[in-house]
């Protein structure tokens, strides 16, 4: 982002203004870095959603660490013969992610999808998963970590049946890392 750009949106931030954040910026070793989602840019203000995709169930954020947090349920789409769920997230009125559910059946399909628009993962992981009932997976997580935006797609997600995608914000991310970091530390002083 250009120097007078930055200042302009600290300054308008400092202001109490609801602006958009800039676009994130690609990094150099991964060319396939998004910007949007589904043509929706990350940093969109909430109030400009309308008219741009259909969004239902919108909820504030219930729990402590989720304070400025709305989610919302989107219409769903088909990629590649899968249904995907979305769940829209914004943080200060501005979007900044989104959590993507399937059938974990169709996980091959989307990982297909996910190797055409963001090209080879930057992180690969296999991990063995039990569950209560001792049925053993090999949950296969793909992982693109860019500059800016952060994407993951998992054949198993919270159940045997379904899969995870998630594509977020970076600075999002830190910030709910570092609130988990000082719920843990408040949780220690219990001890």
């Amino acid at each position: 982002m250009p120097t007078g750009s930055l200042f302009l949106f600290l300054f308008a931030a400092l202001l109490g203004a609801r602006v958009p954040l800039p676009p994130p910026t690609p990094t150099p070793g991964w060319s396939k870095e998004p910007t949007a989602y589904r043509t929706i840019p990350f940093g969109l203000p909430y109030a400009d959603m309308e008219g741009r995709i259909l969004l239902t169930g919108c909820h504030p954020g219930t729990r402590e660490h989720e304070s400025g947090t709305r989610t919302c349920e989107g219409s769903g789409f088909r990629s590649n013969g899968a249904a995907v769920e979305d769940v829209f997230v914004f943080q200060d009125d501005l979007f900044v992610g989104v959590s993507l559910s399937f059938d974990s059946d169709d996980y091959e399909k989307l990982r297909e999808v996910f190797l055409v628009k963001y090209g080879e993962p930057t992180r690969l992981e296999t991990t063995r998963v039990m569950t209560r009932n001792g049925t053993r997976y090999d949950n296969e997580s793909l992982n693109w970590e860019g500059h800016s935006v952060s994407v993951s797609l998992e054949r198993f997600g919270d159940a045997a049946d379904k899969g995870l995608g998630t594509i977020f914000l970076n600075t999002y991310l830190e910030q709910r890392e570092k609130e988990r970091q000082e719920r843990l530390r408040k949780d220690a002083d219990v001890f």
